[in-house]
């Protein structure tokens, strides 16, 4: 039922809690010695009994509640996520130990969460990085809650900062797109892909050629953030570039890690002396020439692969928002024109010649 193990010189003891369906691992708190070895070996058969019994160690000794960092490996181990999910988690869980010490999680408090925020304002981290890891961290301190093993969670979340959507003129898309096609066609090859289907860069990653089926116009596209497929249709422009980029048919379409992309800045640098634009622009132009375009709000939700509609509905509303904005702006000038100017409208008056009234500006 339980087993007693070392861990950098210390003992632990972890058990198969059947009701949750997982390993949780225990600190004993006694260094590696023949001594404490007899010692653990008492607590964990005191332990099975009492777990025999319906005890729970956990409800009898408050000290054995789990560190943080141990904490997050339970919660992480009790989801299906995908390996930039688990990235960020871990990064999140980072900083906090930076910041406050991997403390048991029953003894974190409100000083320890201005610890963290005076960390994060120190690394110069920007309010949207800042809110992903709030968030994270708030989503583990959720779980320890839900366990029991806490009463309160002390993380607050930070509100996304609302950015104003930026897209890649079409002309400098165009140049950028011949200038690395001269230096490196494979390079080529996937930013053209991403350009004309909007995919985010880890589904891109993730295709392989046996997903795209050409005699039925379609691309079983993988999903980067969940473990499910959608389809995508093939149009013209999009079958001659797959046709264009075709050379092994079988593996992976393009074979990029995520750290071999640094290549996109490396280009706009050649050809710009700047980067101006991030990878993930290429799906926001997408997206934004799809409602220029007058595309239905579902349509773009399913090319876009928007699982909730709502996450479409926003960006829609938003790029809307900006466009009515820019159009008021220059009916107000239009509107506006005499009175911005200073000048009066003219008087009108009326003058008749023979048995006709016209109507004249006074001078």
């Amino acid at each position: 039922m339980a087993s007693i193990f070392q861990k950098n010189n210390m003992l632990w003891m972890r058990y198969y809690d059947k009701r949750h369906g997982y390993t949780i691992p225990v600190a004993l708190k006694l260094k590696d010695t023949r001594e404490n070895r007899r010692k653990a070996n008492e607590i964990k058969r005191q332990f099975e009994a009492e777990l025999i019994n319906g005890k729970n160690l956990r409800q009898t000794n408050n000290r054995t509640v789990i560190k943080f960092s141990d904490g997050v490996k339970l919660y992480i181990s009790t989801r299906r996520l995908v390996e930039e999910t688990i990235v960020s988690y871990n990064y999140a869980k980072d900083l906090l130990i930076s910041a406050a010490g991997d403390l048991r999680v029953n003894e974190y408090n409100e000083e320890d969460y201005l610890k963290l925020v005076e960390y994060l304002t120190k690394k110069n981290l920007v309010q949207n990085s800042q809110s992903i890891i709030m968030r994270n961290l708030n989503a583990f301190f959720n779980f320890f809650l839900k366990k029991k093993w806490i009463e309160e969670n002390i993380i607050i979340r930070i509100p996304v900062e609302e950015k104003p959507v930026k897209i890649i003129k079409e002309k400098e898309l165009e140049q950028l797109l011949e200038y690395i096609k001269s230096k490196n066609i494979k390079a080529y090859g996937l930013i053209k892909f991403m350009a004309i289907t909007g995919i985010r860069r880890g589904t891109a990653l993730k295709l392989d050629w046996e997903n795209i089926k050409l005699n039925e116009k379609i691309i079983d596209m993988p999903n980067q953030k969940g473990k499910r497929n959608f389809i995508y249709p093939i149009s013209k422009n999009l079958e001659e570039l797959i046709k264009e980029i075709d050379v092994h048919k079988k593996g992976r379409v393009f074979n990029y890690t995520k750290d071999g992309l640094k290549f996109w800045y490396k280009y706009q640098e050649g050809l710009w002396n700047e980067k101006r634009y991030g990878l993930h622009n290429l799906r926001k132009t997408f997206i934004t020439g799809l409602i220029d375009k007058n595309y239905s709000l579902y349509d773009v939700a399913a090319l876009a692969d928007h699982r909730d509609i709502e996450t479409t509905r926003k960006y829609y509303t938003r790029l809307n928002a900006d466009r009515l904005r820019m159009q008021l702006d220059n009916d107000d000038k239009m509107f506006s024109k005499s009175s911005r100017n200073g000048h009066k409208p003219k008087a009108i008056r009326e003058k008749k010649i023979g048995n006709r009234a016209i109507f004249a500006e006074n001078k």
